[in-house]
C-alpha cells in the first residue's frame, strides 16, 4: 500500500497545489476585510486574524468538497484497474491525510504573517484574540482526525447513494454554517436555527469534557466503520 500512496501522491500532486491557492485566496480576502474594517470604523480597537479564519474555513470546504465527494470518482477508477478496496481506502485516507496536515501547516505560516503585518499597518492597536489553539496538540489532532473521518464518511456515503446520499452533507453543512456559529451569542431568537444553537449550547453545557471525548471517539469510531462497510459494498460502474 506504500508504494501505490507515493505513486497515488506523484499523480495528485497538483491538489497541494490547489490547496495552496485556495487557502491563499481565503487568506488575502480575510485580510483584505480586515483592512478596510480598521481604515473604516473609528470604533476599532483591536485587529483580528481573519486571514487566517478565512483560511482554514477554505481548506476545511476543500478538504470535504474535493477530498470527500472525489473518493467516488477515484474509488470506480481504481477497482476498475484491478486494485482491492481496502489498498484504496487505506491510500486514499492517508494521502487525505497529508493533505490537511500540509493545510495545517499553510494556514500557521500565514498565521504568523499576519501578526507580522498588522503591527505595521495599524500600530496603535493590537490582537485581543490569539489563536492558542493553532499550536495546541490536544486539538489539533482530533480535528485533524475528524476531517479526515468526515471527508471518508461523505464521500462513502455519495459514493453509495449517489445524490441521495447528499443530504448527509446538506445536514452537517446546515449545522456547520448556520448553527455553530450562534452558539457564541448572548441572546437567541425564536427562529428554529436559534432555538437549535440553544440546545446545543444547553447539552454541551450540562455534559462533561470528559463524556464528550468518549462521545467524539465513539462518534468517529462508528462513521469509521460505516466508511468501511459502504465501501465493501459500493457497486462499481464500469
Amino acid at each position: 500500500m506504500l508504494t501505490q500512496f507515493k505513486m497515488d501522491c506523484r499523480l495528485h500532486k497538483a491538489d497541494f497545489l490547489i490547496c495552496l491557492l485556495v487557502e491563499l485566496g481565503g487568506f488575502l480576502l480575510g485580510v483584505l476585510l480586515v483592512y478596510i474594517i480598521m481604515r473604516t470604523d473609528n470604533e476599532a480597537d483591536s485587529w483580528f486574524c481573519l486571514g487566517t479564519v478565512m483560511a482554514l474555513v477554505a481548506a476545511v470546504i476543500l478538504v470535504l468538497f474535493v477530498g470527500g465527494f472525489g473518493y467516488s470518482g477515484e474509488f470506480q477508477l481504481a477497482i476498475a484497474m484491478g486494485r482491492t478496496r481496502g489498498a484504496f481506502m487505506g491510500s486514499y485516507a492517508l494521502r487525505l491525510l497529508l493533505q490537511i496536515g500540509f493545510a495545517y501547516l499553510l494556514a500557521l505560516v500565514l498565521y504568523r504573517v499576519e501578526l507580522v503585518v498588522y503591527p505595521l499597518l495599524f500600530p496603535t492597536v493590537g490582537n485581543k484574540t490569539p489563536f492558542l489553539f493553532l499550536t495546541n496538540a490536544r486539538i489539533l489532532l482530533p480535528a485533524g482526525l475528524g476531517l479526515l473521518i468526515l471527508a471518508m464518511f461523505l464521500g462513502a456515503v455519495y459514493g453509495r447513494w449517489g445524490r441521495k446520499g447528499m443530504w448527509v452533507f446538506y445536514v452537517f453543512w446546515l449545522f456547520g454554517c448556520f448553527v455553530l456559529p450562534r452558539l457564541t451569542h448572548d441572546e437567541f431568537g425564536s427562529g428554529i436555527l436559534d432555538k437549535a444553537a440553544l440546545g446545543v449550547r444547553t447539552l454541551y453545557q450540562a455534559v462533561s469534557p470528559n463524556v464528550w471525548a468518549i462521545l467524539g471517539i465513539l462518534t468517529a469510531a462508528a462513521m469509521t466503520a460505516a466508511t468501511i462497510v459502504l465501501g465493501k459494498k459500493q457497486m462499481v460502474r464500469l
